[in-house]
């Protein structure tokens, strides 16, 4: 009955900008064309693989050629919606009558950005969820192994990540609307650079096998590196973030502590 009760009362329990999000993206019919466009994709994708490919290249090699096709067409569009998304989201709340939530909420900014990242990797999971009948299917079909799968698809959820934290930070940034959008453009070319590394090194993953990679010190070497950059850097655009967004709390956070201060 306890446990009963506890899971009742989860919904007081998470972050209150979670749940906002979470609702709002449900109701979001942009949300729900980015998911119409990609079932369709994956629909038309996988149609195409296997009555018009399938027939002149044989079992041998296919699930691997069928893996590319369908990862190629679940990576862009959650790489690209999903901080595009939580980005829009943000400046639409910081321009609009959403403004509000930032000046009157006991919640400090570091909450409403987590609160928001939160709803990135529920999309996340949504999205690679809706995927995962296709990307076993691949697997099914011979070509590819599991090992190989699920580690792009780690890899993929890690950059997915830190490109929200990207959309995060210049979509938090204060100025001017040409300010504004020059930061879009470079926001939108830095995931389009991104992009196509990563499509690169899944096609390196495959070709080398991933067996043999992590068998090798440097790619352990190379692998840490990249880890503690992408985790500086997601530590450095959400402090930016935050310094560019002062809630209520945080304004009286601040006035506490220079009042302390004064005290001593």
């Amino acid at each position: 009955m306890i446990r009963f009760q506890s899971l009742a009362n989860i919904e007081d329990r998470v972050s209150p900008i979670l749940m906002l999000e979470l609702r709002q993206a449900t109701r979001n019919r942009f949300v729900m064309f980015a998911i119409a466009v990609l079932l369709i994709a994956l629909l038309g994708a996988s149609a195409y693989m296997l009555f018009v490919e399938l027939p002149g290249t044989g079992l041998s090699e296919f699930g691997k050629d069928y893996f590319n096709a369908i990862y190629a067409v679940l990576f862009a569009t959650a790489y690209f919606f999903i901080p595009l998304y939580t980005s829009v989201r943000l400046n639409v709340e910081r321009i609009g009558n959403g403004m509000e939530i930032f000046s009157i909420t006991n919640l400090t900014a570091s909450n409403i950005l987590l609160g928001k990242m939160g709803t990135a990797c529920a999309l996340i999971l949504l999205f690679f969820g809706l995927s995962a009948p296709f990307l076993a299917m691949s697997y099914i079909l011979r070509g590819i192994d599991l090992f190989t799968v699920y580690g792009v698809i780690l890899l993929s959820v890690i950059m997915i990540i830190g490109g929200t934290y990207w959309a995060l930070f210049w979509g938090s940034i204060p100025g001017p609307i040409v300010m504004r959008i020059c930061f879009f453009a470079l926001g939108i070319s830095g995931l389009g650079l991104s992009f196509l590394g990563i499509l690169e090194a899944v096609q390196e993953i495959q070709t080398a096998g991933l067996m043999d990679i992590i068998s090798n010190v440097g790619f352990w070497f190379l692998s840490i590196v990249l880890l503690v950059l992408w985790g500086f850097g997601s530590f450095i655009a959400h402090s930016v973030s935050v310094s560019s967004i002062q809630t209520n709390a945080d304004r009286r956070a601040t006035l506490n502590e220079l009042y302390d201060y004064e005290l001593e």
